[in-house]
């Protein structure tokens, strides 16, 4: 197998196990001092919307399911998102403690 196409396998398979995590990752994220943790939703392109939840790093969106670092105005093209909630690393972790799980709440 070619480095390409394991690469591609990799990213892959990496991508199919952090699929519907975005919770835990997204909260992780923060705790790791990552940014704001946002609860909301995305919808993309002839997608129905779901929730989602991500990171706003001051300077971009940190997208946990894909593991990458995005400007905001391509983040807003890609994911159309809506926030709904916006937590600092306290208030994160504050929920977490309280609800025992990643989110929403």
């Amino acid at each position: 197998m070619s480095a390409h196409l394991l690469e591609q396998w990799r990213l892959a398979s990496t991508f199919k196990d952090r699929l519907g995590s975005c919770y835990q990752l997204a909260g992780q994220a923060v705790v790791d001092d990552k940014g704001d943790l946002i609860h909301g939703s995305i919808q993309g392109e002839d997608n129905p919307r779901i929730g989602h939840a991500w990171v706003d790093t001051g300077e971009g969106i940190y997208a946990p399911v894909i593991d990458k670092d995005l400007p905001y105005d391509f983040w807003i093209r890609f994911a159309k998102p809506i926030e709904e909630v916006r937590y600092t690393k306290t208030e994160a972790m504050i929920q977490m403690l309280r609800s025992k799980h990643w989110g929403p709440w």
